[in-house]
């Protein structure tokens, strides 16, 4: 999966960071291989294009990224190019030998691909189980039973590896053998498709009819792979598309959104995207709906993706301020409310703004004790998201504005605390973890926070260790 997520990232244009012990093999670096995309629909080619672009491969991670890209739409040839620049730079990797194996495979270089299975595990590949299988499979294609066999049986840990000797025992006029090893498959998995159907044809050539009738109709009636090396790898595949498909539709329609041109995205999240459900594709229309002015259509899209895959906070506060666009007040507050308890560290953002509009309502409603509550509750989360990914000391009105609204609150006043001690105000780090403490007399950092603070100044010293982060 490191390799498949890595692609994941390089299809949605994010750069990927990889070590520096490639840098120094990579200053005379070779342009990435370009696929002939034409004929291939838009959007598929301009995917491709964009993650040639995005990826910019310097590191070896970033060129079996781009291999797994050509790899998921078709491209072996390329695909190859790039795991072989991978392997270049990073010879010893076992896991880009693997990939550049299954990729050899699918470019039809039998030879090839079996000595890079071969690599990976002589440089300690952790699956050699997994090796063991694809070269029994190539093997096969080559037309050698018996040396598949002995690969074969070096991977029985693998229920894939197992079904293939029963194969090779049934073809080699085995039948009882493979009978009964296809019978323990079965047993462990039962709604595999194909060990049954083998099965079948063991007991059609036994003269087994009834036998092979009644699995020939239970393994007809839908398809369920056994698990496989194989298998998982073309699922991987498959998702690499269909995410990166997502993705890219969503971020054309955004773009056409933006310039004005709503028809154009109403029309690629109909065409391309299909109708299936996919809550990013069901955001990204709900835009739409906004902005031909149906705000109904909207808030049903909304509550569709909430329904069917979850509330975040996120959700609730598109949800939220739909409504507020339909004059649906009340339904705001309930659903804000909710989102904003729904916190987490990548939505501190979303959450502040949700508290914002908390605050709002309630200054609507004349209820300004609950406003101030707000208020002080998206300052907070304001402060935190600075404090997360920019300048600290930027956080430090915010948190002050936070605690002064609400006095009740201790935790202002205990990232007042961190942040003074970071800056090294050790007074002011003392007297903000000691009035967080009048407020939580339990509050397990800011007790500790205040040891550390009083030890340093006991001792006339300046630096010390930094307590533990108040994100940890």
């Amino acid at each position: 999966m490191r390799v498949v997520n890595a692609v994941l990232l390089a299809v949605i244009g994010i750069e990927l960071v990889a070590g520096f012990r490639s840098y120094r093999n990579v200053q005379q670096q070779p342009v990435a291989p370009t696929a002939n995309t034409e004929g291939l629909p838009g959007f598929t080619r301009n995917m491709i294009m964009s993650s040639e672009v995005a990826m910019n491969p310097k590191f070896a991670e970033q060129w079996s990224g781009l291999g797994m890209v050509y790899q998921a739409f078709g491209f072996y040839d390329e695909s190859v190019a790039c795991f072989t620049r991978a392997q270049e730079i990073s010879p010893e990797d076992p896991s880009i030998a693997y990939e550049l194996g299954f990729a050899l495979i699918l470019a039809g270089k039998t030879d090839e691909s079996s000595r890079e299975f071969e690599r990976a595990m002589e440089l300690g590949h952790p699956y050699a189980s997994q090796c063991w299988y694809f070269l029994g499979r190539n093997a096969l294609r080559m037309d050698d039973p018996e040396t598949a066999k002995g690969f074969f049986l070096k991977a029985t840990s693998l229920p894939a590896a197992r079904f293939e000797l029963a194969k090779i025992a049934w073809r080699a006029g085995e039948s009882a053998q493979a009978e009964h090893m296809l019978k323990e498959i079965i047993n462990e998995f039962p709604n595999a498709t194909e060990p049954q159907r083998l099965l079948a044809e063991v007991f059609d050539e036994q003269g087994e009819q009834h036998l092979a009738s009644m699995l020939y109709l239970s393994s007809d009636r839908r398809f369920v792979a056994l698990t496989s090396p194989r298998q998982e790898i073309f699922e991987s595949i498959q998702q690499l598309r269909n995410v990166g498909n997502v993705k890219f539709v969503q971020t054309r329609a955004t773009e056409l959104l933006d310039a004005g041109k709503v028809s154009d995205a109403q029309e690629i999240l109909k065409y391309e995207a299909g109708s299936e459900f996919h809550p990013v594709i069901w955001d990204a229309r709900s835009d739409v709906e906004r902005a031909l002015g149906n705000i109904e259509e909207q808030i049903a899209l909304l509550q569709e993706i909430i329904e069917r895959d979850g509330l975040d906070s996120y959700r609730a506060a598109r949800l939220g301020f739909a409504l507020i666009g339909n004059e649906q007040k009340d339904e705001v507050q309930k659903v804000m409310t909710v989102g904003a308890a729904l916190e987490s560290n990548d939505e501190r953002e979303v959450v502040a703004d949700l508290y914002q509009q908390l605050a709002n309502l309630a200054s609507e409603q004349g209820n300004e004790d609950k406003a101030l509550a707000n208020w002080s509750e998206a300052q907070f989360h304001y402060g935190r998201k600075i404090y997360q990914t920019e300048d600290p000391s930027k956080a430090i009105d915010l948190f002050i504005q936070s605690a002064e609204a609400n006095p009740e609150t201790a935790d202002p006043l205990f990232y007042l605390g961190q942040l003074f001690y970071e800056l090294g105000e050790l007074t002011d780090a003392q007297t903000a973890y000691e009035e967080c403490l009048k407020i939580d007399p339990n509050f397990g950092r800011a007790i500790d926070g205040l040891a550390l603070v009083k030890a340093i100044r006991n001792s006339g010293g300046e630096d010390a260790t930094q307590p533990e982060s108040a994100e940890d």
